[in-house]
């Protein structure tokens, strides 16, 4: 039986009175769990601005090294989108749809 079947089976025994103090524990590690989501994002978000050496990457090296060429890009964005991509450019410029 899993943990969860587990907990199922003990909740289930449990008189209604206590189901509020469950309840509020349940609710209490939910929130714990997102609190501590938005710290670890907060923390990495900081230690980010706070290096000083960061290494950039021109757009096209990151293609590159992603297996791809720009003309990868603009041809998955041409066929995804309804769109008309510019030369050497990533601007793109919606198009009404034909009815």
């Amino acid at each position: 039986m899993s943990e969860r079947e587990q907990a199922k089976q003990i909740i289930d025994q449990l008189p209604e009175y206590k189901m509020t103090k469950i309840l509020y524990l349940l609710k209490g590690i939910q929130i714990d769990d997102e609190i501590e989501d938005e710290l670890f994002c907060e923390s990495l978000a900081e230690r980010y601005l706070n290096d000083t050496d960061h290494e950039f990457i021109p757009f096209e090296d990151a293609i590159k090294e992603a297996g791809l060429a720009i003309d990868d890009l603009q041809n998955y964005i041409s066929e995804t989108f309804p769109v008309i991509l510019h030369t050497n450019k990533l601007s793109v410029v919606e198009v009404e749809e034909k009815e």
